[in-house]
């Protein structure tokens, strides 16, 4: 049987081509693993930053409730001890003003029967206890002027303050929307993760 080495030379020669692509593919699988490994290795510590951040996110968030909280408490306490003491002031204006009215009703009473017993000793007495009312009725006036003074005061002071604290709740609110955006967005970046770590 007759060989013919030029078809022979020529298989030798596709093997070897063969075998030479074989290798390349072999060393591109090769490094594609390696970049595959790094790229998984560098997901994995993405996904420790992002499992850490959410953590710290979520600390952030339970303290700002609980700040919130604090602030609610706060509020609805100054409001009750602003009542009690509005209405305790109004009870001493009220007992004060009826003890004065009851005070120049004797004093009425008094400078009649004073009148009924002596008519010149009661004009004398009459024109000095007259004074003397007028006296009493004008400074019970301004001490009345001065108390309902102070309590405008008090209510405008508790109304500046529940003021302010809606103001430091409504910041409140704010930041506390932002960490929930920022977690939402931080879990959006782990369902992206792991879609990529499926492939």
């Amino acid at each position: 049987m007759t060989v013919d080495l030029s078809q022979l030379q020529k298989g030798v020669e596709d093997i070897s081509q063969a075998l030479n692509e074989l290798q390349k593919e072999e060393s591109e699988r090769s490094a594609n693993i390696e970049i595959l490994q790094k790229r998984q290795t560098e997901l994995k510590e993405e996904t420790e930053k992002i499992i850490l951040g959410k953590a710290v996110v979520d600390g952030e968030l339970e303290i700002l409730r609980e700040e919130r909280d604090k602030i609610k408490k706060g509020i609805e306490i100054e409001r009750e001890h602003a009542d009690t003491i509005i209405l305790q002031k109004e009870k001493e204006f009220t007992d004060r003003w009826e003890g004065k009215h009851a005070e120049l009703r004797s004093l009425d009473d008094s400078l009649d029967k004073k009148i009924r017993d002596a008519n010149i000793k009661i004009e004398k007495e009459k024109s000095k206890t007259k004074t003397k009312q007028d006296f009493t009725i004008t400074a019970s006036e301004e001490a009345i002027k001065l108390k309902l003074g102070e309590i405008s005061n008090r209510e405008e002071r508790l109304d500046r303050k529940q003021t302010m604290l809606k103001i430091k709740e409504r910041q409140l609110l704010k930041k506390e929307l932002e960490i929930k955006q920022k977690q939402v967005q931080l879990e959006d970046q782990i369902k992206t993760f792991r879609m990529h770590s499926r492939y």
